[in-house]
């Protein structure tokens, strides 16, 4: 799709795809994005969302609770493409840290790790630069407990890749692939050999959203307008909505002389 956007999309998209190209290819030492990056991907990309144990709950319970994400890949030939992945990763860091210091942000601090046929790049803050140099007011509203609860990861096992927002849940993911490509596809449901699949389940989305209810009240309250009372009623009547689910599913297949989309809501057993 990426190679194929002239035909695909307009001029607004496709200026906006040649500048990703570019800034991409920038930050993988000059290799061209759309041919080498997502050409040495062998079939099947997922994204991962995931409700993660934080630390941040137990520093600062007001901080917004962040679920783990993650995107999970095959390469083609892990030897060619391991490095310019592991060299892009750093180099995205040493961004991030120019622009961190630019805000009076601390540096992320990168190790990497190898062992048992895993490698593992991760990126993390130290705490005693929060204790020692962050801003009171930004202590209590909960940003560096925050901060402190990620720690992004680049691993890499065999033929995967696995990039993930917390070192744990990239090894969590490690351990759960196999040598079967097929693990990159849901098996069981409708989503099995569709183009485009999503799976949501509603009780992990339902306590991450309670998690952040007070959060999400303020924001009702200034985006729409609404005294305290309407944005507490929304709020919850969506919480509530969610306990009659127990997943939803959509999935996009594509046929020879026709695109099906199909969408599947699973309710809550009684």
């Amino acid at each position: 799709m990426w190679l194929h956007g002239p035909d695909l999309f307009n001029e607004e998209i496709n200026a906006g795809l040649a500048k990703a190209n570019s800034d991409l290819s920038t930050l993988f030492g000059g290799r061209p994005f759309a041919e080498e990056i997502l050409g040495a991907l062998d079939g099947g990309l997922r994204f991962v969302v995931v409700r993660e144990p934080s630390s941040a709950r137990k520093s600062a319970p007001n901080a917004l609770q962040l679920p783990g994400f993650a995107a999970v890949a095959r390469l083609k030939d892990p030897a060619a493409s391991q490095r310019p992945l592991r060299i892009a990763f750093q180099t995205a860091v040493g961004f991030a840290n120019l622009t961190g210091a630019q805000q009076g942000r601390p540096p992320l601090e990168l190790e990497t790790e190898r062992h048992d046929g895993k490698t593992l790049l991760t990126a993390y803050y130290s705490p005693g630069d929060f204790a020692e140099g962050a801003d009171e007011m930004e202590m209590a509203a909960g940003r560096a407990g925050m901060l402190l609860s990620l720690s992004p990861t680049v691993a890499f096992a065999g033929n995967s890749v696995v990039l993930a927002s917390t070192r744990s849940l990239a090894e969590g993911l490690l351990e759960r692939l196999s040598a079967d490509a097929q693990d990159l596809q849901p098996t069981g449901d409708d989503t099995t050999m569709a183009n485009s699949a999503l799976r949501l389940r509603a009780a992990p989305l339902r306590t991450t959203l309670s998690e952040n209810r007070e959060r999400l009240i303020s924001n009702n309250m200034l985006e729409k307008g609404h005294d305290r009372a309407a944005a507490i009623r929304e709020v919850d009547g969506l919480l509530t909505l969610l306990e009659f689910f127990e997943q939803g599913i959509a999935s996009l297949r594509v046929h020879e002389d026709q695109l099906q989309f199909s969408v599947r809501l699973t309710p809550a057993e009684e």
